[in-house]
């Protein structure tokens, strides 16, 4: 039913959004959810970095009018994330990146199985399950959706 995967997506939309308030105003927050994040900046503060909200805001309008025409050769932000890279890297700010890219997947560090432990697989088991079953009912309700429309 429509309602449920408009619900749905809405409730996936405001997590993410939610979860990106950091990024966009260049703040930390502790918490391991969203409520606890929140309620974290009453303690700690909110220290805005101007950089980074100049350059989320930036990137967030020019998604919003970039032509749609356009979208077909490249989407909008791909192209906002691109020369907000480019003018961040090209002026110096002070904006928190995702760090060095490595030059391979393949890597001893990755690979190695020593510390490998049940304990540890009992702690990553529900949340991977979790996710698993969140994208399995997403795509069952984007697929019931597309069946609809045709």
């Amino acid at each position: 039913p429509a309602p449920v995967i408009t619900g749905f997506t809405s409730g996936i939309a405001i997590i993410i959004a939610l979860g990106q308030i950091d990024n966009l105003f260049g703040v930390h927050s502790e918490g391991t959810n969203v409520i606890e994040k929140l309620s974290s900046y009453q303690t700690i503060g909110f220290p805005i970095n101007t950089a980074s909200l100049i350059m989320g805001g930036l990137v967030i309008l020019g998604m919003f009018i970039y032509p749609k025409k356009w979208a077909k050769r490249m989407p909008s932000s791909l192209l906002a994330i691109i020369l907000a890279t480019a003018v961040m890297l090209l002026f110096h700010l002070p904006v928190a990146t995702v760090g060095k890219i490595p030059q391979t997947l393949i890597s001893s560090n990755r690979l190695n199985m020593g510390d490998f432990s049940f304990s540890a697989l009992q702690q990553v088991a529900v949340p991977a399950i979790s996710i698993a079953l969140l994208g399995m009912i997403e795509s069952l309700l984007c697929g019931a959706s597309a069946g609809r429309m045709a």
